[in-house]
């Protein structure tokens, strides 16, 4: 009887043998840990490293304006370096940011910023007390010129909607009304107009002067009813 046992484990024995030269590999089974960082490599890691990151909407809108006013200014030493027309379609596309980010950590710098350009395409920079010229008249000096009054129809046909649009179009029809003219009217225009900007957006602490640069000592000064006192300043005159 323990014959026929021994003879059965060895038969066993070599009928495992036998099985594992016919199914083997030289390769070490895999491990569970092998396995697992196997699969992790076949997944789609999200780049996380910074300067890879997705930008936001806000973070996309704020960089429309301000990357193109770093790469091309629109104001150097001596002021506005492009044209009116180019200063309120820029204008606009901030108005359009502030507008859909009322809550921006930008939106002070941005209303800052759109204050300068309105002012600049509207005066031209002219400031009054410092008898800066106007950029806009004439030869003469006496009279907005002709093509910058056309830009500004150019951008109301375009933008004539917007709150940029509505001053425009008071400064347009104020204009047709002077002839053109650079009169105690349009004076009186670009004194009320740094004020009137300033409760459109319920902005900003200090005064922008109509050259466009924060200015705390301008001569644009506001009673308590918020009625503009431009009489020192509408009987200057250019040049």
């Amino acid at each position: 009887m323990k014959k026929m046992i021994g003879f059965g484990c060895a038969a066993m024995l070599a009928m495992s043998v036998m099985l594992t030269g016919c199914f083997g590999t030289d390769e070490e089974p895999m491990s569970s840990d092998t396995q697992v960082e196997s699969d992790s490599e076949n997944l789609t890691v999200p780049d996380t490293t910074e300067g890879n990151n997705v930008m936001s909407a806000e973070e996309e809108a704020y960089r429309e304006w301000k990357d193109l006013e770093e790469n091309e200014p629109a104001f150097d030493k001596n002021g506005a370096s492009v044209k009116a027309g180019e200063l309120l379609n820029r204008a606009v596309t901030i108005e359009h940011f502030i507008a859909d980010y009322p809550e921006s950590e930008y939106r002070d710098e941005a209303v800052e910023h759109y204050n300068r350009l309105v002012t600049a395409a509207i005066t031209g920079g002219y400031v009054p007390e410092s008898q800066t010229g106007h950029l806009y008249l004439d030869d003469e000096g006496l009279a907005i010129r002709e093509d910058v009054y056309t830009e500004y129809n150019d951008f109301l046909n375009e933008n004539g909607g917007t709150k940029t649009g509505s001053i425009v179009e008071e400064y347009v029809t104020l204009l047709d009304d002077e002839g053109r003219n650079f009169g105690d009217a349009v004076k009186t225009f670009y004194n009320d107009i740094v004020d009137r900007m300033q409760s459109m957006f319920d902005m900003m602490d200090g005064e922008t002067d109509v050259n466009g640069g924060n200015n705390t000592n301008s001569n644009t000064n506001t009673n308590t009813n918020n009625t503009t006192n431009t009489n020192s300043n509408t009987n200057n005159t250019t040049r």
